[in-house]
C-alpha cells in the first residue's frame, strides 16, 4: 500500500502486506472510504483475500477481521469498474447506520456483512433467504433508510431486488425480474431517498439494447413501481462518459 499527495517527493510505502515480491492486491481489489478510513481487500500470504483497515500509518494498516479462517479468501467481489458506462454500477457496498456493509464468504456461506471498524464489530448481518446455490448478494447502494441489493438463480444474470434495514428480520424481496438479463440494474441512481434502476423488460426481442425499463423504489413492495417502459439504451455515443437512456 502506498499513499502520494499528486508529488513524486511525498509518494511513500506505507506498509508491504505481503513481505517480499509478491502483490498483496489483486487486479480486482475492493476499495472502500468509510468514516475516515481506507478499507480494502488485501492478501498477506498467509489470510488470503480479506477486509484490511489502515488510517494512513503503518502501524495503523492491519487485517481487520480473518472472514475465512486460513488461505481461502473471504472477500472477492471489486468496485473498480463502478460507474463504468459499459458495466452495472453496483457499489458492493454501503454505509448505513454508522455501518459498513459488504459481501463475504466465511466458507459456510455468501452473506452481506457489517463492520463499524472494528474486528469484534464485524459481524454477519444478513443471510439471503432460500440461498441453496449459494449466489453471491450484490449490493448497489443504500439510501437513508435502507440497502439495496440483488441476487440471482445463477452467478450472472440478475432478477431479483432486495432492500434491507442492515438487519436479517428487516431484509424482504422486492421483486422478481420475469426476465434474467445483465442489463438488469445495470444503471441504477438514489434520487428523493428513493432507488431508479433500469431492468430488461422483454424475453421476445433478443437486443437487450432495447425493451428496458425505468423503475423506482422507496424499499418496500408496494412502493417498487415501474416509471417508464421501453427506453432504448445506446452504448455508443457516449456523451461525457455516461450510458445514456433515450
Amino acid at each position: 500500500i502506498w499513499k502520494t499527495d499528486g508529488t513524486e517527493e511525498n509518494t511513500k510505502l506505507v506498509k508491504d502486506i505481503y513481505i517480499g515480491k509478491s502483490g498483496s492486491i489483486t487486479d480486482t481489489p475492493l476499495f472502500i472510504d468509510f468514516n475516515d478510513n481506507f478499507y480494502l481487500s488485501a492478501n498477506d500470504g498467509i489470510h488470503g483475500q480479506e477486509l484490511w483497515r489502515r488510517d494512513g500509518t503503518e502501524n495503523g494498516t492491519y487485517l481487520l477481521k480473518d472472514i475465512k479462517p486460513g488461505i481461502g479468501s473471504g472477500i472477492n467481489q471489486t468496485n473498480i469498474f463502478s460507474n463504468h458506462y459499459n458495466v452495472a454500477n453496483y457499489n458492493y457496498h454501503a454505509v448505513l447506520n454508522n455501518n459498513l456493509y459488504f459481501t463475504a464468504d466465511d466458507g459456510t456461506d455468501i452473506s452481506i456483512w457489517k463492520t463499524d471498524g472494528t474486528s469484534n464489530g464485524t459481524l454477519k448481518a444478513i443471510k439471503i433467504p432460500n440461498n441453496a446455490t449459494n449466489v453471491e448478494p450484490k449490493i448497489l447502494t443504500a439510501t437513508n433508510k435502507k440497502i439495496f441489493f440483488t441476487t440471482s438463480p445463477d452467478y450472472n444474470d440478475q432478477n431479483k431486488l432486495w432492500s434491507s434495514d442492515g438487519t436479517q428480520s428487516g431484509t424482504i424481496q422486492l421483486i422478481t425480474l420475469s426476465v434474467n438479463s445483465n442489463e438488469n440494474f445495470r444503471k441504477s441512481v438514489v434520487l428523493n431517498n428513493n432507488l431508479y434502476f433500469t431492468a430488461h423488460n422483454s424475453s421476445s426481442n433478443s437486443n437487450y439494447d432495447n425493451q428496458l425499463s425505468l423503475l423506482k423504489s422507496d424499499g418496500s413492495i408496494t412502493g417498487t413501481t415501474v416509471v417508464a417502459e421501453n427506453f432504448t439504451i445506446y452504448n455508443t455515443p457516449i456523451v461525457n462518459g455516461k450510458y445514456n437512456l433515450i
